[in-house]
């Protein structure tokens, strides 16, 4: 560090060598030269540099002049420049800093990090936040040449561009601070934004935006006033609709994020991966339309309601929570969102006219629950929404995605549950936390030991982190042990209900949620189903068409409904829950079930025959490795084939086992 040289070419032109500043130069025409192989970063003609310089000298008289200039630079910055008897050049190989190489570097690494069209990840943003802050003002400003036109028009282009980058490095911030709701950080780039563009009126809107949502409505509506002034005072213009718009929308509020979201009887657990990428789709420009999507039982409403909570001043109107889990009819919709709204409706026209007039004007989040029975006749309605309601945004639980272009997908899984490996560390996880809550409700001093929290441990793999499966397990701690709670899941799905007299009736119990899901599946979808929960664990489509008759189509349904996951290219899986619902169905039917039983045993029995090759073989380690892959399947194959004496199964598995 001892030779290094710092020059500032932003608010004016300074150059520093070992933190001095650098005297001695011949002239200012020195520093602008210097200034100028700097920031071009290429070796030039002397005649073109001459030429630059003094463009009113005769190319005689400017090449002698330039040779003054650089011999002052050589003898006051020998490391820095690079002279040859037809060139001059700055020494990029030295030890220097250049403001702004390093905005324009940083400005480019943080468009290399845009997540999206206009969402910036967490290093992109802080890649503009440093290169703003090298912006101490235009480039090189208070910087003139008298009788140098060519480096003047050159620096006015140049300083043009650098204030471009600048402006569009605050508008990302701005949008960036308004996504990620941290509204105070963003007031300061608004600022910035409004003294470098103060007739640029989307920032005007911006800098509203953050105003209201930091609690300074009036500061909101003063900043629409000086917008208005100054577009009337410098262009005879009025502000353009959408900020009129945006004026009375504040002007009609006392505050923002208001709310009628249900409270909730416990705190809630874990999950915070999940809020946080259903709170960012809620607020990202291209995401209107979010579908939270599981089966019963799985959280979806919790988290809705969680997430809305959280990002509820992200919306001027805030967030309206619409129940229709009682609702019978999609002709009731319409009215059912206006009453969450309050709304009163005249009857002079339809429930839907009133409804999307009333939405027009609103930048709002419309929490639509449980609408899985009104998807078929209601699902147009939310079209018709998204396409005359310009700023609101939907927000739907259902246990069947709606097939709508607009919609967004977030599938709702259970809990994380903790491995046999981390039995050790189980009170960590998600799942045994929303136990142990529910458990000490019922009996504050609820204090499991470490063989009780293994017990624990194994009902919520058992129900595969389902939270109201975890409920309805811990309501019976105040009667049974763990072990003899774990034991009973086990045994069977019936025992997973409760009598609470505040959960809904619906929920009491795994097979009400359940039943309520499968009145939903067409007659072949019910007998994929039906068919599928032979298999264990995971398995492919090959298997699926051969065993359960299961075509694509009938796939993908169930996939829609979250009776199926796809885990996997070609693989898939059931929730053990509701693969024991539906193993109970399969047994009232014991010819489908000893048809589908013998199917899938030949299935994978052959399976095996068909890697003894294999695994004798050089495809030794691909065999194994495919083998372990259905190794569930494979297990519950020949205990079926011991149990019935199914000695064909048996004797084409034997081999492949053997070797296994």
């Amino acid at each position: 560090m001892g030779n290094s040289l710092k020059i500032s070419l932003l608010g004016g032109l300074t150059i520093e060598k070992n933190r001095k500043p650098v005297t001695g130069l011949a002239s200012r025409k020195a520093e602008a030269l210097l200034a100028y192989l700097a920031y071009t970063e290429r070796p030039y003609a002397r005649e073109i540099l001459a030429d630059l310089l003094w463009d009113d000298r005769s190319q005689k008289q400017a090449l002698g002049n330039l040779r003054v200039l650089l011999s002052s630079l050589r003898k006051q910055l020998k490391p820095y420049v690079v002279f040859t008897r037809q060139t001059a050049a700055f020494d990029l190989n030295s030890d220097y800093r250049l403001d702004t190489a390093e905005l324009i570097e940083r400005v480019a690494a943080a468009r290399e990090g845009k997540t999206g069209a206009e969402t910036l990840s967490d290093d992109a943003a802080s890649e503009l936040r440093q290169a703003v802050a090298l912006y101490q003002g235009d480039f090189l400003d208070g910087f003139y040449l008298r009788e140098s036109r060519g480096f003047e028009e050159w620096a006015l282009l140049e300083r043009e561009r650098l204030r471009r980058l600048v402006i569009e490095a605050l508008q990302s911030l701005v949008s960036h601070h308004l996504a990620s709701r941290t509204y105070r950080e963003g007031l300061d780039y608004a600022a910035q934004l409004l003294k470098l563009d103060p007739l640029r009126e989307e920032a005007h809107r911006r800098m509203m935006r953050l105003l209201v949502r930091t609690g300074q409505r009036d500061a909101a509506l003063q900043q629409y006033k000086s917008c208005r002034r100054l577009l009337n005072e410098e262009l005879g213009v009025e502000p353009m609709l959408s900020t009129a718009r945006l004026y009375h929308q504040i002007k009609a509020i006392s505050s923002v994020g208001a709310h009628n979201l249900p409270p909730q009887p416990t705190p809630f657990v874990g999950r915070e991966v999940e809020l946080d990428k259903v709170s960012k789709a809620l607020t990202r420009p291209d995401s209107r339309l979010l579908t939270l999507v599981g089966p019963g039982g799985i959280g979806k409403t919790r988290l809705a309601i969680e997430a809305a909570s959280r990002c509820r001043s992200a919306f001027l109107r805030g967030v309206c929570f619409v129940p229709l889990s009682s609702l019978q009819s999609a002709d009731l919709l319409a009215a059912s969102i206006a009453g969450s709204l309050q709304l009163s409706l005249s009857g002079d026209r339809s429930a839907v006219e009133e409804l999307l007039d009333a939405l027009r004007e609103r930048e709002m989040l419309l929490v639509l629950d449980n609408f899985e029975r009104l998807i078929d006749e209601g699902a147009g309605l939310l079209t018709d929404i998204l396409q005359k309601a310009k700023e609101v945004r939907i927000l739907v639980t259902s246990r069947e995605r709606l097939n709508l272009r607009a919609e967004r997908i977030f599938n709702v899984d259970g809990l994380p549950v903790p491995a046999k490996k981390d039995l050790a560390k189980a009170e960590r996880y998600d799942a045994v936390q929303l136990f142990l809550q529910s458990a000490r409700q019922l009996q504050s001093d609820f204090s499991p030991s470490a063989a009780e929290m293994r017990h624990i441990a194994r009902i919520c793999q058992l129900v595969e982190g389902m939270p109201l499966g975890i409920e309805l397990a811990a309501a019976w701690t105040r009667t049974l042990s763990c072990r003899e709670i774990a034991a009973e899941i086990e045994e069977s799905l019936e025992f997973l209900s409760a009598q609470s007299r505040d959960i809904p009736e619906r929920h009491r119990s795994l097979g009400a949620v359940f039943d309520q899901s499968w009145k939903r599946l067409s007659a072949e979808e019910q007998g994929v189903f039906r068919r599928l929960s032979v298999f264990r664990g995971s398995f492919e489509r090959p298997a699926v068409r051969q065993v359960a008759g299961a075509s694509l189509p009938s796939l993908s349904a169930l996939m829609d409904k979250s009776f199926l996951r796809k885990i996997a290219a070609e693989r898939y899986d059931i929730h053990e829950m509701l693969r024991q619902y539906a193993n109970k169905k399969l047994a009232k039917n014991p010819q489908e079930k000893e048809n589908v039983e013998a199917l899938y045993s030949a299935y994978y029995a052959n399976f095996l025959r068909q890697r003894e090759e294999s695994i004798l073989g050089s495809q030794q380690q691909a065999a194994l490795a495919e083998t372990e892959t259905e190794i569930d399947n494979i297990r519950a194959m020949w205990q079926w084939a011991v149990a019935h004496q199914a000695l064909d199964v048996i004797a084409l598995s034997l081999e492949s086992l053997y070797l296994f």
